[in-house]
């Protein structure tokens, strides 16, 4: 299951930056995409300084990621509010996180 997860991101997964809480940036392959609620007709609400998009992102790629760090994907920069390992058969298949754009995160 983990060489079919590798394989899987490596050939189909996005390029992103990934930037420590310390400032250190590297480019890895992941899966990224907006997580979608149940009936989702509005994706964010006026605020007194404008739109706000409310959505959370999904992350899953090979590369661990923790709070503080931030991860740039085209011209967003998102911050790591979760991130926790999914495991197979006692081994780690992939890491998951949970994501919020960086204008929103202090919000």
């Amino acid at each position: 299951m983990t060489g079919f997860i590798r394989r899987g991101v490596e050939r189909f997964g996005q390029p992103v930056v990934i930037r420590s809480a310390e400032g250190e940036e590297r480019t890895v392959r992941a899966f990224l995409q907006p997580v979608l609620e149940r009936g989702e007709d509005r994706l964010g609400d006026f605020t007194p300084v404008g739109w706000c998009d409310r959505r959370l992102w999904r992350y899953m790629g090979l590369d661990e990621l923790n709070e503080g760090d931030s991860l740039l994907w085209q011209s967003f920069v998102f911050r790591v509010r979760s991130c926790r390992g999914v495991f197979f058969q006692n081994g780690l298949c992939y890491w998951h996180a949970s994501l919020e754009r960086e204008k929103e995160a202090g919000t």
